[in-house]
């Protein structure tokens, strides 16, 4: 489908169908989290079809250093009966790593959405009055570990390796 000059591009990421190295650049946004087995399998076929040295914005859910402390603080015991799978979070390294293995070179990496992870991770904030939780929520804009590393979200930027290793995909 046609955008404007934009063509876009959707369906199964397992085998979409396009030939190989077609696309300059690809975006992902909280999709390949979702496969029970890994994304490793996504990230192949993406791999697959972008130009060799070509781009890929790549986000997943982050499991950061707030939530790392949750976890061991008796956190995510909830009862998710009915629920075979809904998705992973990662950490910064083990996602890069399974970039990495996939055949892709790490550019870049950073946090986002920091607010919404202090407020689904800090349920005491929903208990202050409003104003209060806005200020508090506001004043982290000015600690710089908040904005770096307790984002909800974590983007990667990664190139597609010119020169593969034998054995990878």
């Amino acid at each position: 489908q046609m955008v404007g000059a934009l063509p876009l591009v959707s369906g199964d990421l397992t085998a979409l169908g396009i030939s190989d190295n077609v696309f300059d650049a690809i975006i992902s946004i909280g999709v390949v989290e979702h496969r029970c087995t890994g994304p490793e399998v996504f990230l192949y076929e993406m791999r697959r079809v972008l130009k060799p040295g070509g781009v890929m914005l790549i986000s997943v859910p982050y499991f950061n250093p707030l939530r790392w402390w949750r976890t061991k603080h008796g956190a995510y015991q909830d009862d998710v009966s009915g629920l075979d799978f809904y998705q992973y979070a990662f950490t910064r390294q083990e996602f890069c790593a399974i970039l990495e293995d996939a055949g892709y070179e790490i550019e870049t990496t950073y946090s986002y959405s920091y607010k919404n992870c202090l407020s689904q991770e800090l349920r005491w904030l929903k208990a202050i009055h409003p104003i209060l939780r806005r200020a508090l929520l506001k004043v982290t804009d000015f600690i710089p570990y908040v904005n770096s590393e307790l984002g909800h979200m974590l983007m990667v930027v990664a190139r597609k390796k010119l020169f593969v290793e034998r054995g990878m995909i």
